[in-house]
């Protein structure tokens, strides 16, 4: 899979994540699904665009990466059941994503 479809893909389930968020003051019953899939490609992608250099740094900020879309997929299995605990672990995912989006290409640039 080449490099311009995995941003695609990775846009796309972005996208996803934030219309399943807003979708969920409409209809709780379709947004968990949404989001669901949203963060499952967040998940797949960021494994497959994986650091390849040698930069401690910048092995942390992709594994930073993983651990927000992780997080972003349990905050789908919270809004499925309905828990009012979505909230924050769609927030922890969203910050992670936004800090490792801003830091890692000036690591990959410092190197």
């Amino acid at each position: 899979m080449s490099d311009k479809t995995k941003n695609i893909i990775y846009q796309l389930s972005a996208s996803i994540v934030l219309l399943s968020a807003v979708l969920f003051s409409f209809s709780k019953e379709v947004a968990p699904y949404g989001l669901g899939v949203g963060s499952i490609g967040l998940i797949i992608t960021t494994i497959m665009k994986r650091y390849t250099g040698k930069n401690v740094r910048g092995r942390r900020l992709a594994n930073m990466q993983v651990l927000g879309a992780v997080s972003m997929f349990v905050s789908a299995v919270f809004m499925y059941f309905q828990l009012s605990y979505w909230v924050p672990f769609l927030l922890i995912g969203a910050v992670l994503t936004l800090y490792v989006a801003i830091m890692l290409p000036k690591t990959i640039d410092k190197e």
